[in-house]
């Protein structure tokens, strides 16, 4: 473990100022902290600023293994979104995974109103075509596996682990689908959720946050816009016909279905292994609301 790594994993220690000391890695002046960013429940997110020039530095979550996350697979496709126009520039990946840098992108933040209105809708389908054509990274998400992993960390006699005990033998059975309906696995961005896109003035849309990004099921990046940005029937129909560009046959629609119930499931597992590990920015009740979305699609 670096002297960086360790002295960020001190509990209270000043994060962002140990990073900050790190400057000559990525510039070529020191920077200054402008404000904390709006992050998600994971890692700490701020803007920084050097000869005019601005920064978004990520301290990683210090739970990102218990979290199943792969940090070099993220820096390789956040390096093919930049070239594809739809991401951030990487500056620095830090080779300890503590942090990275990337350009700050001057856009808007997105909000779900946007993703259920026509127009939203549209450059949404664009976004995930653009990202299901990029290249390819060394890596398979295996939905089975990426649940096991989580399942280590939650305990087996929890209230979470007994709740979802009885769905499971549904769930196995779409995830099995899912699995031989996915002939062709492209790289997939796996947490669009509106939180990890911007707009910019040309009104194109940027994907921010690449950590769960794995070679998988194009439907299930579908599924993380419809399950996240709460798309009603009609609008997920819409999405998947832009997607298409034609109307969606039943297999589609069977896919779409699939990859919904396991994107609830991962998600619960997920919300469960930030509550055990004692995350204090989630509670029991996010996880229950999770399971009852799960719920809700398998009744």
């Amino acid at each position: 473990m670096s002297e960086l790594t360790a002295s960020i994993n001190l509990p209270g220690a000043p994060e962002i100022d140990k990073v900050l000391q790190d400057w000559r890695s990525w510039c070529n002046h020191q920077p200054t902290l402008e404000r904390p960013l709006h992050g998600g429940l994971t890692n700490k997110t701020y803007l920084v600023e050097s000869l005019g020039q601005r920064y978004v530095v990520r301290i990683n979550a210090a739970n990102s293994r218990a979290l199943d996350l792969r940090r070099d697979i993220e820096s390789r496709a956040l390096m093919f979104a930049a070239d594809a126009g739809i991401g951030a520039e990487l500056v620095y990946f830090d080779p300890y995974e503590c942090y990275l840098v990337t350009r700050y992108l001057d856009a808007k933040p997105w909000t779900v109103t946007e993703s259920q209105a026509p127009e939203g809708i549209q450059l949404l389908a664009s976004l995930l075509k653009t990202i299901h054509r990029l290249e390819s990274v060394d890596y398979l998400l295996d939905i089975n596996v990426k649940a096991n992993n989580y399942w280590k960390t939650i305990p087996a006699d929890s209230e979470m682990a007994n709740a979802i005990e009885p769905l499971k033998v549904s769930i196995q059975h779409h995830i099995d689908l899912a699995r031989k309906k996915n002939k062709q696995p492209v790289l997939c961005h796996n947490d669009l959720m509106a939180g990890n896109l911007m707009q910019s003035k040309e009104q194109a849309l940027y994907a921010l946050d690449w950590e769960y990004a794995a070679m998988g099921d194009p439907y299930f990046d579908l599924a993380v816009v419809v399950q996240g940005h709460n798309l009603n029937e009609s609008e997920s129909l819409q999405l998947l016909e832009y997607y298409l560009d034609a109307n969606p046959d039943k297999q589609a629609l069977s896919r779409l279905y699939s990859n919904r119930v396991i994107y609830c499931y991962l998600s619960v597992l997920w919300y469960a292994v930030k509550y055990h590990s004692a995350d204090d920015k989630v509670t029991l009740e996010n996880c229950q609301q999770e399971l009852d979305a799960l719920r809700q699609l398998l009744a």
